[in-house]
């Protein structure tokens, strides 16, 4: 499942989340077969991480925490993905006006229509994400900004993804799932650091990799430079990790934009 396919399904509950708007969304979940619910859960969970940061408040303004946090986070995601990129990269208290009260219920929706067709949710989301494709990287934002260089690195990381010659590397080495989210910083957001960051993980489980990038640090904002950093990151991963380098993984499918 991509990210239009993610908030086209989303965009069912129609800006907010009510009886009936969550009952829309159930239907078209239902439609839905297991792995692809599954890919929905996982994409809800890695927008929800993307709004870790934000101060989310109460229209009293007072703080949530727990399950009342994750309810306006959930809230935020309703309302669609141009309202969630301008939370994420609110500089700011962010008052949540949208009613919070059923929007908890969204966190598990997916896990419930996959019960409710007589199957066990996977206890390892891993695993089960593995089984879908072994490859996951992609651009988390909600709306992210709009120029070459995103559109580069959107591009790179797609090529990451269907590269049979990283996936075949990376489970040779153990790994059978890569989970790679990459997020814009665009202005500095509250509670993060300016700069352009990545990191990894490794479990038996999963190769994790998160990226942040700081458009304000990345010069020239050019196809070629955002296709040049996704490499870069790949052949870090390499010298870290031992899994394939840029050149091998992106040999079959070198972009001509590029």
């Amino acid at each position: 499942m991509d990210e239009s396919q993610f908030w086209e399904l989303i965009g069912n509950l129609r800006g907010e989340v009510t009886e009936e708007s969550l009952e829309r969304l159930r239907e078209a979940l239902r439609a839905l077969d297991p792995p692809q619910l599954v890919s929905f859960q996982a994409r809800l969970e890695a927008t929800t991480a993307g709004l870790a940061h934000a101060a989310l408040r109460y229209p009293d303004g007072q703080d949530a925490v727990g399950d009342g946090l994750l309810a306006l986070v959930c809230a935020v995601i309703s309302a669609g993905p141009e309202f969630v990129a301008d939370v994420a990269r609110s500089e700011g208290v962010v008052v949540v006006d949208l009613p919070p009260e059923r929007a908890l219920e969204l966190a598990t929706l997916a896990r419930e229509v996959y019960e409710d067709a007589g199957l066990s949710w996977p206890d390892d989301t891993w695993a089960a994400l593995a089984m879908i494709k072994p490859i996951w990287a992609y651009i988390y934002d909600g709306d992210p900004p709009v120029n070459a260089f995103v559109d580069g690195v959107r591009d790179a990381l797609a090529a990451w993804e269907a590269s049979a010659v990283f996936a075949w590397g990376m489970r040779a080495r153990g790994w059978p799932l890569l989970w790679c989210l990459c997020h814009f910083k665009e202005p500095v957001e509250v509670a993060s650091s300016p700069g352009t960051r990545w990191r990894s993980r490794a479990s038996a489980e999963v190769l994790e990799v998160d990226i942040s990038i700081d458009l304000e640090d990345r010069g020239p904002l050019e196809y070629s430079a955002g296709v040049a950093y996704v490499r870069t990151i790949v052949d870090r991963l390499s010298h870290r990790r031992g899994t394939p380098s840029a050149k091998a993984t992106f040999a079959p499918r070198e972009s001509a934009r590029a």
